[in-house]
């Protein structure tokens, strides 16, 4: 069966209305950016996630530095005593609550800083941490293109302080200077309103100056066909295996389908005619998948191919015959595991040139339709790249 996978990508949060980038810091780093990446926590939360963000950001051009910790310190996430200048970004993932996870991720210089909340309805599980994980790649793959991220170090201070119940982790904003009073005859304006301090972690706007790039998977699947080449006359059916190349975002993935099967032996016309059918056949399909619920997934394919039958007339010699074929199919996939999926689907198949099965005397002992239904059945298994599980 032709299968599908995935890879997750992650939404990339980008420079605020107006932002003006760096042309320097477009330019692609001749080494890795060193990044460091705190997670704190219970270990048990911990490495699950350790494990997902090192697989999003090996396609990156940056170098991971790890730290554990089993408690977070929020004056870290947000300005620290002595920041490495050398530092891309700085990353760290409080999930020491039990109802939400907080996400920091600072610029170089931690002028700026990106501020996310994500709840925590069933804990750490594996949609939380595809989403915290699409974050903090999404957020390194703007910087790395020369975007700016979040808010500044006092709104970010002012948002923590309002979530936390231990305001004292959080530094205090700069003081905001008094201005000078207004000529009697000239109306003081009002000064703007103070943003929300729910504002970052439920509605800011993350617009993307660079778009992310797809991050590439590949696959391997198993399963098994049947087609119907003639109502109950002739049903050919087989084993198969398939290799995928793809990349994806979140909530789509893209790619080629590579499958080869094996068509069992069957015996087709009058007893007195009757012919052994085995063969085999290959296809390469263009796939797109695209997510309707966290472990749900539609996918189509369209593609070309070449079935090989061997017909073998009672008495008669054996003969090889090529059917050039045109193939859709339309199928579910359900996601077991981050990695595993099941598939089941529906296929057309068509024979591009109407071929028939004739024996020794050229006598037709087989005409199948021309359009043939189908069923796809099967096994995914995604071994690298990321998934682009929908958010």
């Amino acid at each position: 069966m032709h299968a599908l996978v995935l890879a997750a990508l992650a939404s990339s949060p980008g420079p605020a209305h107006g932002a003006h980038e760096d042309p320097a810091a477009r330019a692609v780093p001749t080494e890795p950016e060193p990044v460091a990446v705190t997670l704190a926590g219970p270990a048990s939360v911990r490495e699950p996630l350790h494990e997902l963000l090192a697989e999003l950001l090996a396609p990156l051009s940056v170098a991971p530095r790890w730290r554990a910790r089993d408690a977070p310190d929020l004056l870290e996430a947000i300005s620290p005593r002595s920041p490495d200048p050398t530092l891309l970004a700085s990353v760290m993932v409080d999930l020491s609550h039990d109802d939400h996870a907080l996400i920091f991720v600072a610029d170089r210089g931690f002028t700026r800083i990106l501020v996310r909340r994500v709840p925590l309805a069933d804990g750490v599980d594996e949609v939380a941490r595809e989403q915290i994980g699409a974050i903090a790649s999404g957020a390194i793959q703007a910087l790395l293109a020369g975007a700016q991220i979040g808010m500044t170090r006092d709104e970010a201070a002012r948002a923590v302080r309002a979530s936390t119940s231990t305001p004292t982790t959080a530094p205090e904003p700069a003081p905001t200077p008094t201005p000078k009073p207004a000529p009697a005859s000239t109306p003081t304006p009002e000064p703007p309103p103070e943003p929300s301090s729910t504002a970052p972690f439920a509605s800011e706007p993350t617009p993307t100056a660079t778009a992310p790039r797809p991050i590439p998977w590949t696959a391997a699947t198993a399963g098994y066909h049947v087609s119907f080449w003639r109502g109950g006359e002739a049903i050919g059916h087989g084993p198969q295996l398939g290799l995928e190349l793809g990349a994806g975002r979140p909530g789509w993935t893209a790619g080629l389908a590579l499958s080869g099967a094996a068509l069992l032996p069957q015996t087709v016309g009058e007893p007195v005619l009757a012919t052994r059918l085995t063969g085999a056949s290959l296809r390469l399909a263009a796939l797109v998948r695209g997510w309707v619920h966290p472990k749900v997934a539609l996918r189509g394919q369209l593609g070309l191919g070449l079935d090989l039958l061997r017909a073998a007339p009672e008495g008669g010699a054996r003969r090889w015959t090529p059917l050039p074929m045109a193939e859709a199919t339309f199928a579910t996939d359900l996601f077991v595991t981050a990695r595993l999926w099941i598939g089941v689907g529906l296929a057309l198949s068509s024979d591009l040139v109407d071929t028939r099965i004739v024996d020794g005397a050229g006598v037709v002992v087989l005409d199948p339709w021309r359009v043939r239904p189908g069923l796809r059945l099967g096994l995914g298994w995604r071994f690298a790249g990321a998934t682009a599980r929908r958010r």
